[in-house]
């Protein structure tokens, strides 16, 4: 693409997660924007060969700035530098620009946390049409286990057999339930006790464990970990009753649970950990991390893997096994998720992400459709909330920036060597909104 004229801008697009820079034409520059970084150059013509894919991040900062997906980020980064270049959409952008104001990227890769405006990111998504590597709508399913455990079933998973007792928002029964000392019939099926209550939403982790009177009765309730406890016992032994539930049969297992990390159909990292229901107390290892093991597993239970990631449509896919002495069941799907402090895993799901978003566009390109395949946006300011990141992290990112940005320049700008050396000169200088 030839850019003529007496002013040509560039603007700078900082990578938040220390990935790097890269220089883009603004073609509708806003002079009353603050966020607009631009350089004029007055007497060049300049020839930009734009082909690498740009791949959004799209999530909340507490979550794109933990050492597991830094770690993931800089894998695609090592492995498909020369292919992909990778932005982060930071909460300032996601939370308080319109989505017209957002970069157009190729791919993207996005999921939810608390405070997530998933359906703005949606419309995004439906605006745009990049590559997902996590589809978003289906996550909306996994946000509730009612539908989880249709989808499963749909798809031949083996999960624990399931009632629900529907209620509405005052509390009122929409299905036939009864419940009496050592079982509960929902719908005209008993479930006895022991059996699990969750609530619907996957986003609450109150679950509930009921015990046959045999067992002295009660209940352990389970929650996210808060120091050393993950579940505490209780003398109640009615079910809640402020709302939907579901409840499960109760897995008999050897006292643990398997945490499972999909990525791609043929690659899941799994481990274990002692169940919570259990007595509560977090076993920690000498560092203070909760102990974890990793685990093989099974050809069944790869296949469920590889079923999991396909039906939601998550490259990326953590899921939950109990396993009995005769077969494994799957109890929960969590959406996008990752091990902590295993760098292997880092390292594996960075190539498999990198290569899925290459071989989708080679796959277009084949088909034809490669005018617009490896294209970089053309339109983006620069919101510069990057300024608000500790010092050390400022400091890095400078420097990553200013060297990442001089081999992309250098490659992309040699035929003009008074415009580079400009621009590489433009890097050392410190954003300050106020200037421009």
């Amino acid at each position: 693409m030839i850019l003529r004229g007496e002013m040509i801008r560039y603007a700078f697009q900082f990578d938040s997660l220390n990935l790097g820079a890269r220089s883009h034409y603004i073609s509708d520059y806003n002079p009353s924007s603050t966020y607009n970084f631009f350089l004029v150059s007055s007497d060049y013509k300049m020839e930009i060969n734009a082909k690498k894919i740009v791949v959004g991040v799209c999530a909340m900062n507490r979550k794109t700035m933990t050492k597991p997906m830094v770690s993931i980020l800089e894998s695609i980064k090592k492995n498909y530098g020369t292919r992909l270049d990778i932005i982060h959409l930071s909460d300032n952008t996601i939370l308080f620009h319109h989505i017209e104001e957002w970069p157009v990227v190729d791919a993207l890769i996005t999921f939810y946390s608390t405070g997530y405006p998933i359906d703005k990111v949606i419309k995004y998504i439906e605006k745009h049409q990049p590559y997902l590597i996590n589809d978003l709508e289906k996550q909306l399913k996994i946000m509730n286990r009612d539908c989880v455990l249709s989808v499963l079933n749909s798809v031949g998973i083996n999960h624990p057999e399931y009632g629900i007792v529907r209620r509405n928002d005052n509390g009122d029964l929409l299905n036939h339930f009864e419940e009496y000392e050592d079982y509960i019939v929902i719908d005209g099926k008993t479930f006895l006790k022991p059996f699990v209550e969750k609530p619907i939403s996957g986003e609450d982790h109150n679950i509930n464990i009921y015990y046959h009177s045999s067992q002295g009765s009660g209940c352990r309730m389970l929650f996210r970990k808060k120091n050393n406890m993950s579940s505490l016992f209780s003398t109640s032994s009615n079910v809640r009753r402020d709302k939907s539930y579901i409840y499960e049969k109760f897995i008999v297992t050897s006292n643990i649970d398997v945490k499972c990390y999909a990525v791609g159909e043929e690659y899941c990292y799994a481990e274990s950990r002692k169940a919570p229901a259990l007595d509560g107390m977090i076993d920690r290892d000498h560092n203070g991390k909760e102990k974890r093991e990793e685990v093989v597993l099974t050809n069944d239970e790869m296949k469920m893997a590889a079923k999991i990631v396909k039906v939601f449509k998550h490259t990326v896919c953590g899921f939950d096994i109990l396993r009995d002495t005769e077969k494994s069941y799957v109890c929960d799907v969590n959406g996008f998720s990752f091990v902590k402090n295993v760098p292997k895993y880092y390292e594996t799901a960075g190539k498999i992400i990198g290569e899925k978003i290459c071989r989708h566009f080679i796959s277009n390109n084949n088909k034809g459709n490669d005018k617009e395949s490896y294209e970089s946006n053309e339109n983006f300011t620069l919101f510069d909330d990057w300024q608000s990141k500790p010092l050390d992290k400022n400091k890095f990112i400078n420097q990553q920036m200013e060297e990442n940005c001089h081999d992309s320049v250098k490659e992309e700008f040699n035929r003009n060597q008074r415009t580079y050396n400009d621009i590489m000169e433009l890097t050392k200088i410190k954003v300050l909104q106020s200037q421009f």
